[in-house]
């Protein structure tokens, strides 16, 4: 299989393939499918051509660039859906996280089969191996031992993972990044009922700035670069902070207020720290087997708030943990757990391993002007003032320069 570019542990340096093409003489481009194979063909001392190594340069897929630019709408549209839903904003954060649990649950009933799946095909080889291996013709024997070798190794992963899961320390990292994701969720779907959807996003999409402070605090190494981009972001935050300050027109959810650009701004915080965390679990975790549980514990949290600090309408106030349920609620809940929850978020970590991540990074950052435009479309959104229209695009810049400076040093 071809090498991916994007792997770490694989063949990643463009420099070095830039300066072998720029070397060859004569070159020929042949286009196989998902693959580019570019041919160095060298002339001897005979003038005949000799046959040179074959350098692979992995194209991304067409389907992968659909995934995500589908994952970037529907992300974009939870804002505004979330917007449309008329319960506290705990509750029916609660709501989402318990509705994208329910459909993570097949995903990780699917990890847990794969697992079986794969451990009965072992036992009922070898009693077939051991019933019929005298009458069939004996395999070669470099293809058994490789066949040994790669059984061995699989069943040693799901060993492994299996060790690792019920460890304390595993247990408490997948519920400490439960809790966190639960915690964003707070701070971000409050801060819908306290500011404007333009700046809700722009707040809590500024994740890349929060990277910066973090490493600041924790003394880590930060290029140049990265500090230029922090510094035009907050910039483009103050920015538009000013706006919440001096502005006095819109009503209710409407009108931009400092304390919800604040609550979106702690939801950008958590999601860092989200990812610091999370990132040890799914360097070996399966997807599902780490998305179910920290989802779930998320939905646990916010259930728990919000029948501490919230009054649920009285329509369902006798069943609103899972009051979503009604007719009212169930299709927006559902569009929300099946659509950003499982092929927004689920589906961006499908095609990773196929794409850069950085341009992942920097294309979903594009989030709060597609959903600006979505709120608008839909109703729940007014126009964008001067402030967020000067501010915004600066803080989508200085994220881009810290995402991608951030990237090259990786």
């Amino acid at each position: 299989m071809t090498p991916l570019l994007n792997d770490e542990n694989e063949i990643n340096d463009n420099e070095i393939l830039l300066d072998t093409l720029s070397k060859v003489d004569n070159e020929e481009t042949i286009t196989n499918g998902e693959e580019l194979e570019v041919v160095d063909n060298e002339k001897d001392e005979n003038n005949e051509k000799t046959e040179q190594p074959v350098v692979y340069i992995f194209k991304t897929p067409v389907w992968v660039w659909m995934v995500l630019v589908f994952a970037l709408f529907t992300m974009s549209s939870a804002g505004s859906v979330l917007m449309m839903i008329n319960v506290p904003p705990l509750l029916k954060a609660s709501w989402r996280l318990q509705s994208t649990s329910l459909f993570l649950f097949f995903g990780l009933f699917y990890d847990l089969n794969s697992f079986y799946q794969y451990i009965t095909v072992m036992k009922i080889k070898k009693l077939y191996y051991s019933v019929m291996g005298p009458y069939q013709k004996q395999l070669d024997e470099k293809e058994q031992e490789k066949m040994v070798e790669n059984e061995k190794k699989k069943l040693q992963e799901i060993s492994e993972i299996w060790n690792k899961l019920f460890q304390r320390n595993t247990i408490a990292l997948i519920v400490a990044t439960g809790l966190i994701l639960g915690l964003h969720f707070a701070f971000w779907v409050t801060s819908l009922n306290e500011t404007t959807l333009p700046h809700s996003l722009l707040f809590v999409t500024s994740s890349p700035l929060m990277v910066i402070v973090v490493m600041l605090v924790l003394r880590k190494p930060i290029t140049k670069m990265e500090i230029i981009g922090a510094l035009v972001g907050f910039l483009g935050l103050l920015i538009t902070l000013l706006g919440s300050f001096i502005s006095t027109t819109g009503s209710g959810s409407q009108r931009p207020t400092v304390y919800g650009d604040l609550l979106a701004l702690l939801g950008a915080a958590c999601i860092v720290f989200y990812l610091f965390v999370g990132q040890k679990l799914r360097q070996w975790l399966p997807l599902f087997m780490y998305a179910f549980p920290v989802t779930f514990i998320g939905s646990i949290l916010l259930t728990v708030l919000s029948l501490i600090f919230e009054t649920a309408p009285e329509a369902i106030r006798s069943y609103s943990i899972v009051g979503w349920f009604q007719r009212d609620y169930i299709l927006k809940v559902l569009y929300l757990g099946i659509f950003p929850g499982l092929f927004g978020h689920t589906g961006v970590n499908g095609i990773i391993k196929y794409i850069e991540p950085v341009i992942i990074s920097v294309t979903l950052l594009l989030e709060p002007p597609i959903g600006s435009l979505i709120g608008y479309i839909l109703g729940v959104s007014d126009g964008i003032d001067i402030f967020t229209l000067i501010g915004g695009p600066i803080i989508i810049g200085g994220c881009i320069l810290v995402t991608i400076s951030n990237s090259k040093k990786k």
